[in-house]
């Protein structure tokens, strides 16, 4: 009997270790908290906003800041590898401005506003890929240069 009690003993100390070290190894806790952003766009991007909106009243809806795999997606017939490669170039870019058709929401056209920064050597590669990645999907793009105002 007291071997049996040596026993039991000896497994709840094993069972209390084990759980001492599986919580040790979880590391630090993968919550995550968030803060507010506030503005959806850049000063140069609201100014433009305003007259995009008053140059097309009527003809399309814009919406702003809409991620590129929204717009287009890896063809159909792909190899499961290539396929993940088209969607890993996509998923975290976005374009600054979608015309809509206002009956249907149907993507009509994209629009980008270029600052200082799309001159850099990384930015222009990007919106490379984004032009032609939009060409190969049918949807136009039109680039204007950013400045400090804008008329309709």
């Amino acid at each position: 009997m007291s071997n049996l009690l040596i026993l039991l003993a000896l497994f709840t100390v094993l069972a209390v270790i084990a759980a001492l070290l599986k919580n040790q190894s979880k590391g630090p806790s993968k919550d995550v908290t968030y803060e507010a952003r506030r503005k959806l766009f850049s000063p140069a991007e609201r100014s433009f906003f305003g007259l995009l909106e008053q140059a097309v009243a009527g003809q399309f809806r814009v919406m702003g800041k809409v991620r590129l795999g929204d717009l287009i997606q890896p063809v159909k017939g792909l190899s499961r590898s290539r396929r993940a490669s088209g969607w890993n170039r996509i998923h975290q870019k976005h374009v600054d401005f979608v015309l809509c058709r206002p009956d249907t929401l149907d993507v009509a056209a994209v629009v980008e506003l270029d600052d200082a920064s799309h001159r850099r050597k990384d930015r222009v590669e990007r919106d490379e890929f984004v032009d032609k990645a939009l060409s190969s999907a049918g949807i136009p793009i039109v680039h204007f240069a950013a400045c400090k105002g804008y008329s309709v």
